[in-house]
């Protein structure tokens, strides 16, 4: 009988404490009886007790040992389980906010920032974690289907066992399918598991280092059981390749593929990420069911077309609501000629985020102009790319700052990030042009300066009067909600105190690095004065190690 109040409880209870008074009662007896047996117990000297009673004496003995002993035991592990219930606190959340808790503890927004492979492993390893804690825990974790609704199927050897119990605990909800290829002779083991459930697949993510696995897989799965519910949708090309091949190379989605209604399945998805890997944009038209675009790493081909069938493709995406294009090789000849092509700016009504990211010039200058403004967040990742235009021969021309500036100065930018890079050959924004780039964007939210070098020369540099300054030269230095000072150098600590008071901030983010014969970070955060200083003109300020990135720096959603 289950107890569902406080009335049932208290009667449970009562019950409970009469019956441990009863067996109190019933020892004390025992006892009492085998007092009473030793001190009426009498022979004369030398008179053998019969062997049938030595015998009862003993079984008595061992009998009341064991099952006294279990008994108790048992008894005592019971109530302290039922006490520790009582006590937590978990059992007084309703049952759809301890769902949530667990659904956010394995689901963590962490995980995305590592690989397919090791997310995964992740999610696991806490739902494990969970239903390790208590038998109530355990039945929720194993009540809740949507725990369990990623199939593992990343690592090279296949754990079957999981693979099965996954598509068993999911029960008949739809589930996500993450595959890291090849796996050798086990595809076709894999693909008898997965033959019944394929109508459950809603996300697929397929990721491996050589292009001909990835697509051998697609290719059977579409083919055979094509998963016509399919909702999501990544591709990754994670390039194992010879080193005379470019690092960034892109594979593209062969013929074959288009044979067996790939296009159909790209034209209902709600989200599609492509990582290296593009498809035929000149004969790709999405619908109002893709919400969520993401291009990473890919290198349209050298054509004069080739950037106008990327934008006409994703400007049938009328419903989207974000969009990240991140590390995109075009030449300037394709941008240029879309620019002359399309006429009129994409408005995507339904846009909430716009990411641009590590865009040579030519690239994001044709974004920002055909895209057209709204009420959506933009952030922009700028490196050195971001002053140099990608030529028909696929090699860097510079374009220089003030054409970022003047492009800049016409778009709506809420995060910018500034990212130094690993270039030996120096920054690609000195303070001059770091002074250009904060006029231009008075309307800034967040700002982030990753990787750079505070010097002597950068600081006056930055605070070099430009024309456009008033005269008291504040003029330049936009208010934001959040400053991001990561992975610096500070060599100039009062030109760098100076640019912390200037750039107003309701918070700083602070964190860098040294080398021989610069200023320590570790000395700088222990530099009393400094810190006493920082904390009065900034309201809120938090110390982070060398290796931290600002948000929009981390690698994105697997």
């Amino acid at each position: 009988m289950l107890i569902t109040s406080d009335d049932a409880l208290e009667s449970a209870m009562k019950r409970s404490e009469e019956t441990r008074d009863l067996l109190a009662n019933a020892l004390k007896a025992y006892l009492e009886s085998c007092i009473s047996l030793e001190t009426n117990i009498y022979f004369e000297h030398g008179h053998k007790a019969p062997t049938h009673i030595i015998s009862r004496i003993d079984s008595a003995l061992d009998s009341l040992r064991v099952t006294a002993t279990e008994q108790l035991t048992r008894c005592k592990a019971t109530v302290s389980r039922i006490r520790n219930k009582l006590v937590s606190s978990v059992r007084y959340l309703p049952q759809e906010v301890l769902s949530d808790i667990f659904f956010h503890v394995v689901y963590s927004p962490e995980n995305n920032s590592v690989s397919m492979n090791q997310g995964v492993k992740a999610m696991y390893s806490e739902l494990c974690n969970l239903m390790l804690v208590c038998s109530t825990w355990r039945k929720l974790a194993l009540d809740h289907s949507v725990l369990w609704e990623t199939i593992p199927a990343c690592d090279k050897t296949l754990d079957f066992e999981a693979i099965n119990t996954s598509l068993q605990r999911t029960g008949s909800r739809g589930v996500r399918l993450a595959v890291v290829a090849p796996w050798g002779g086990a595809l076709s083991r894999f693909m008898n598991i997965i033959v019944g459930h394929t109508h459950r697949i809603r996300g697929l993510y397929v990721e491996g280092g050589n292009d001909e696995d990835i697509y051998a897989f697609i290719r059977r799965l579409v083919e055979d059981h094509a998963p016509l519910e399919l909702s999501q949708l990544s591709l990754r090309y994670t390039c194992l390749q010879s080193i005379e091949r470019k690092a960034e190379s892109t594979t593209s989605l062969p013929e074959s593929l288009y044979s067996c209604d790939f296009k159909k399945l790209i034209s209902s998805l709600s989200v599609l990420l492509l990582d290296r890997i593009q498809v035929r944009w000149d004969n790709t038209v999405f619908t109002d069911r893709l919400v969520e675009l993401a291009i990473y790493r890919v290198k349209l081909k050298d054509s004069p077309s080739s950037m106008t069938e990327f934008m006409l493709a994703i400007s049938s995406a009328t419903a989207l609501r974000d969009l990240r294009i991140m590390r995109m090789e075009v030449c300037a000849q394709s941008t240029e000629a879309a620019n002359t092509t399309i006429s009129s700016r994409i408005d995507f009504r339904n846009l909430r985020t716009l990411l641009l990211e590590d865009l040579s010039f030519n690239v994001l200058e044709l974004f920002l102009l055909k895209i057209a403004p709204g009420t959506y967040h933009s952030t922009l990742v700028l490196t050195d790319k971001a002053v140099t235009s990608l030529t028909h021969y696929y090699t860097f021309a510079s374009t220089g700052i003030d054409k970022l500036v003047a492009l800049l100065s016409h778009t709506q930018t809420d995060t910018l990030v500034l990212d130094r890079g690993d270039s030996v050959l120096g920054p690609w924004l000195d303070g001059s042009g770091l002074r250009k780039l904060l006029n231009s964007l008075p309307t800034l939210k967040e700002l982030a300066i990753h990787g750079w070098r505070f010097d002597e020369t950068f600081c006056h540099d930055l605070f070099r009067p430009l024309s456009s300054d008033t005269e008291d030269g504040t003029h330049g230095f936009p208010t934001v909600d959040t400053l991001y000072l990561t992975n610096v150098n500070v060599l100039d600590l009062e030109g760098f105190k100076r640019i912390t008071a200037k750039i107003s901030s309701q918070a700083v983010i602070l964190g860098g690095r040294s080398r021989a014969g610069e200023l320590s970070m570790d000395d700088l955060l222990s530099n009393k004065e400094f810190i006493d200083w920082i904390k009065c003109n900034v309201p809120e300020v938090r110390l982070v190690a060398s290796g931290f990135l600002p948000p929009d720096m981390r690698p994105k959603g697997r």
